[in-house]
This record gives C-alpha cells, structure tokens and sequence, in this order.
C-alpha cells in the first residue's frame, strides 16, 4: 500500500482541487494543499475528516463543477449505479466506512442560480431521487469525509470502489492499493443541470440541448466572437463563418442579420444572401480548428463542456 499521504494527493489532484476550501465541520479555512495534507495527517483516525465538497470561490460565485450525492443504503447503491450509468453518466464512487456511498459526479464548470432545485429535478429525472439522502442534493455548502481517512465509528476506511462494487468492500479494512480512476466531466449531467436550472420541468431530456443555446449559456467561442463584434465592430471572414454558422440553428435569419448589424462593414443585403445560402446545415469550426482560428478564447479548449465539436450538440 502506498503511504496514506500519496494517496491523499492524487485524490485531491484528481480533482484538481481549488483552493482555498472548508475543511472539518467547523469550517477551518484551509489556504493550500501542504495546510489541508498537514491537517490529514494530525487528525486521521482521532477524528473523522472531512472537506467541503466546493471551494470558497465556489460557494461564492455558484460555480459547480461536481455534483455530490449520498446514500445511506448500500442494497440502492446497484439502482444508482444502473440508472447513472444507462444514461452514460461517468461518477466516482465511494465506500463511506460505515452505510453507504459518496457519489461525484463530474460535470463541465458552470454557473447555476437554483443548484438545489437544478440537482433535485436532475436527480428525479433520472430516476434516482427517492434512494438518496435529500439533503445533501444541492447543497453547495456541503462537507464530504476525505476518502482514505478512518471513520471513527466503524474503524473503516471511506475507499474509492467499482461501479459493480456493491456492500462493504474489503479494501476498507486495509486499503491494499490506489485504485486507478478517471475523473470525466459528463456532457449529459452539464446539459441537464443547466437546463433545469433555467426551469421548473422535470421532462426535459429530450430538449435540453436546445435550452443550453439561451444567450447566457452560448459556448464560449461565441460569446467571445459577440463580445469583440460589439467592442470592435469587426470579424474576420472565418469568424462571421463560425458566428453565422452558430446562430442559424437557434435564430432566424432576420434575427442574426441584426446580430451582423453592429460591424463596420455591414451590408444588410449581402448579409442577408450568405446566410441564406449557408442555411441551417451549415458546419461550425471544430474545437481543434476554432482554437487554431483564433476563435475559441480557452486556454485548453478540451475544458468546454461541448468539446471537440458543437456540431455534435446542434
């Protein structure tokens, strides 16, 4: 078994942890990762440990890039794994050290007004609602026991198990190995979850991605080419390409004429002909080509949740 430390370290890198962070039900501020493995390691075993499933910043800014549910029956655990994973849902999974599991589910960095009310219809959708613990679903200010950390209670350790694991896994008595798991962002949930924040459905699957597409939630490539048409008043050839290409599947050809209208150069009636002549079925830039483009403003465009393609959500 590698040491309790290394472990602990390739969770929180896992997860590329954000800083600073909640750590203990007191809610010590915790300002970076030697301060949070340095607490692990004084109290581990002494006391239960836990972190705050979302950073300060986090909390402040409602910006969610995980979502945290809970079960205190381990038989509900094979109903959640089946449900999540049938709609292609990617979680981490585990063992609390006592009754049941701690699920992650990844999603794409997004900002939500109604986090609760946004889990609970997500939740409810997919069928899973009523197995889990009501309130942990939406709680931004949430606690989560540190896997590989002891549960007093028990003296079983919280460890990170297979979706088809189900009971008391035996790695919980002596972590034996660093399990080896991906953390991957699900499309689906982040889709879900902004389209139930913008309302009070609870059948929205089908139409979700047409919800995205709302001015507050253009991908960021378009909202960075909105933002220079406004401040600029120019776009090159290949951006008005990729902006037109964009907005035609969501807007009518008058609205998106209106769009064009703030350049420079704009002539309504040439406009208004390549856009016609590029219709509904005309292709945005890919990922890979709009980031060569000077279009895509990402850093690592394989951040955006509708990476490596729009053209596979529109």
């Amino acid at each position: 078994m590698h040491s309790l430390v290394e472990v602990w370290k390739k969770w929180f890198s896992l997860r590329e942890l954000p800083l600073p962070r909640e750590a203990q039900l007191n809610r010590l501020e915790v300002k970076n990762m030697q301060s949070l493995i340095a607490l692990l390691k004084t109290l581990n075993g002494k006391e239960d440990c836990y972190v705050s499933v979302y950073s300060i910043p986090q909390i402040y800014l409602k910006e969610i890039d995980v979502i945290f549910i809970e079960t205190d029956d381990l038989s509900a655990a094979e109903h959640i794994d089946k449900a999540l994973t049938e709609n292609k849902i990617q979680y981490v999974k585990i063992f609390s050290g006592n009754r049941g599991y701690h699920y992650y589910i990844p999603i794409y960095p997004i900002k939500v007004k109604n986090f609760k009310k946004a889990a609970k219809n997500l939740l409810e959708e997919l069928g899973i609602d009523k197995l889990l613990d009501p309130n942990v679903v939406g709680d931004i200010r949430r606690m989560a026991r540190v896997p590989y950390t002891v549960h007093t209670e028990t003296g079983l350790y919280a460890v990170i198990v297979s979706g088809s694991s189900h009971g008391i896994p035996r790695d919980a008595l002596s972590p034996r190995k660093i399990p080896n798991i991906k953390w991957e962002p699900s499309k689906l949930a982040t889709l879900l979850l902004l389209g139930f924040d913008q309302t009070e459905s609870t059948s929205i699957m089908s139409d979700t991605r047409e919800m995205l597409f709302e001015a507050e939630y253009y991908p960021e490539c378009i909202l960075h080419l909105l933002d220079k048409a406004k401040t600029t008043r120019y776009l090159a050839h290949h951006e008005r390409l990729h902006l037109g290409a964009y907005l035609l599947k969501y807007h009518s050809i008058d609205e998106v004429v209106k769009v064009f209208s703030v350049l420079k150069d704009f002539n309504e009636k040439i406009t208004r002909y390549h856009l016609e002549k590029m219709g509904r079925d005309f292709k945005c830039y890919n990922c890979h080509n709009a980031k060569r483009l000077g279009i895509c403003p990402l850093k690592n465009p394989r951040l955006c949740m509708l990476y490596p393609s729009i053209n596979l959500w529109v």
